[in-house]
């Protein structure tokens, strides 16, 4: 529920009891935000994750540019990283924005700025719920050595131990899958999964679209990369839309699932 520590920001906003996501309140949103100031400490290399739940009524056409959860990211040395979306759709049921930036090398994030924004709209307004900043250690992807002919069927943990990918293609790092986007040079952890992968299983969904990177050429060009073994058929619907359109959808269903026979 709403809690005292969120602020108005030009028109401001009001507590709303009849509609929410969950518990029993929201934060509904004409023209202006609902500002909150938020004190955490995030070193170099930590991902941090905004997000949050919205729904926009009364209102049809396309949602203002800036309707979102918005952030703005403060450093210790007095520099600051602005504008921050985990941006929605518009559409008049809950729908989730998420963002998700990784600390630069030499930064230490020590605080942030968060806003529930839907403003310079003419008609509707916004409701808010859920909110969540959510910060991440350095994935320890690679670690260690990718397993390989001599230790990938010895029973041990690491052989039997898999991938799972909850947000393919959505971003360039897939909402932070990846500490830095795929280079055709190739990168320390697409270079460590291409290898794991081999003899271990793979799998995932897509929760967004992305295009082009969602698009049918590099989805069959990562499925193959990292051997592919499973994919969520109900999610995201958009996402297996578009394939289904580009006509790829048929070939990746039948090229999953070759660990399984």
């Amino acid at each position: 529920d709403v809690g005292t520590s969120w602020e108005s920001y030009n028109s401001g906003f009001v507590i709303d009891s009849t509609g929410f996501n969950e518990g029993s309140q929201s934060v509904k949103v004409t023209d202006g935000a609902a500002k909150q100031s938020v004190a955490l400490t995030a070193n170099e290399g930590y991902m941090i994750e905004i997000s949050g739940f919205s729904k926009r009524m009364g209102a049809t056409g396309a949602a203002p540019s800036d309707y979102s959860i918005y952030a703005d990211v403060a450093y210790s040395d007095n520099t600051s990283l602005w504008g921050q979306m985990a941006k929605f759709s518009g559409e008049d049921n809950w729908n989730k924005g998420v963002t998700v930036f990784s600390v630069p090398p030499g930064k230490t994030v020590v605080g942030m700025t968060v806003y529930c924004m839907y403003r310079n709209a003419n008609e509707g307004y916004a409701l808010f719920d859920d909110v969540a900043i959510t910060v991440y250690e350095p994935p320890s992807l690679t670690g260690g050595e990718a397993i390989d002919g001599s230790n990938a069927f010895d029973g041990s943990h690491i052989a039997r131990t898999g991938h799972h990918n909850d947000c393919f293609l959505a971003s360039d790092t897939d909402y932070g899958t990846y500490t830095a986007p795929y280079s055709p040079s190739g990168t320390e952890e697409y270079d460590y999964l291409n290898q794991d992968t081999k003899y271990t299983s793979m799998g995932g969904e897509t929760c967004k679209l992305n295009s082009p990177r969602s698009a049918c050429n590099k989805a069959k060009e990562e499925l193959e990369l990292f051997h592919y073994t499973y994919l969520n058929s109900g999610y995201h619907q958009d996402v297996l839309g578009s394939w289904t359109a580009e006509g790829c959808l048929q070939e990746i269903a039948a090229r999953l699932g070759y660990r399984l026979l």
